[in-house]
């Protein structure tokens, strides 16, 4: 019960959080940033930790039953991270700096880097005997189309994001590239939780074969996928629309002009 009280708060305090860590940088609070940004990490965490930790738990599912998920789900989570600052940088309004490119893409390249050794340690840990969940999965690849499909759909959006990382560490690129890496990344990371939190329960905990499983195409199902998706959009837009005219707070100007005179 307390458990699952701590669950229900971690979400909403690290959308706290976020909000404040946003109201600091423009505000100019750059102190209260620092701060912010560090207890925004460790929400962060936190939340990783929990979700983690309550799917890896169930030994009825074997695919969830392993140490590898909430590493996985770390590193997925950080590659839609960097997907998510390149889309927004192509977003903002002119007024602002451009996105730093070289500890991006560095970041980009050791969360793909990593990300592909955790999946090898996956791997070898299975074929060692240590992790039961890869032996099943290898298993469900080798008699299911529709798995089989989904690996290969990963591995081909890995090679494209680290190819195409690697391309812009050599030369700038242009924005039509960065938006098509950065919803690369992106569908990564939800590729990923899709797999896990919707694909995987397809598969019976006891018996032989696949539950047969059709999207509604109500709210319930593909309507509010879409829905989500619009509501992004429209919160992405109202926010680039008013940095636009305020990319500054009007407090920290006036504070400015005061200090000057």
């Amino acid at each position: 019960m307390v458990v699952d009280v701590v669950g229900a708060l971690l979400l909403p305090l690290f959308t706290l959080l976020a909000v404040t860590f946003g109201l600091a940088w423009w505000l100019g609070l750059r102190r209260l940033q620092r701060a912010t940004g560090i207890l925004l990490v460790l929400s962060a965490a936190s939340i990783l930790v929990y979700t983690g930790a309550e799917v890896m738990t169930l030994r009825a599912r074997v695919l969830w039953h392993t140490y590898m998920l909430p590493v996985n789900l770390a590193l997925t989570a950080l590659l839609g991270t960097v997907g998510g600052i390149i889309l927004i940088s192509r977003l903002l309004p002119p007024a602002f700096a451009p996105m730093p490119r070289r500890p991006v893409i560095t970041l980009g390249l050791a969360a793909a880097t990593t990300l592909a050794c955790a999946v090898l340690s996956w791997a070898l840990l299975g074929q060692l005997g240590a992790d039961a969940s890869f032996p099943f999965a290898a298993s469900l690849f080798a008699s299911y189309p529709a798995w089989a499909n989904g690996l290969v759909a990963s591995l081909v959006t890995w090679a494209v994001i680290a190819a195409m990382l690697n391309l812009w560490r050599v030369r700038h690129r242009g924005a039509v590239f960065q938006i098509v890496l950065a919803i690369a990344m992106l569908a990564s990371a939800w590729m990923f939780r899709w797999i896990v939190f919707m694909s995987v329960q397809s598969v019976p905990k006891y018996g032989a074969g696949l539950y047969l499983y059709s999207m509604p195409l109500g709210s319930d199902g593909l309507l509010g996928i879409v829905g989500v998706f619009g509501l992004c959009a429209a919160l992405i837009a109202i926010l680039t629309f008013a940095l636009s005219l305020y990319p500054q707070s009007p407090f920290r100007l006036l504070g400015r002009m005061q200090a000057a005179n």
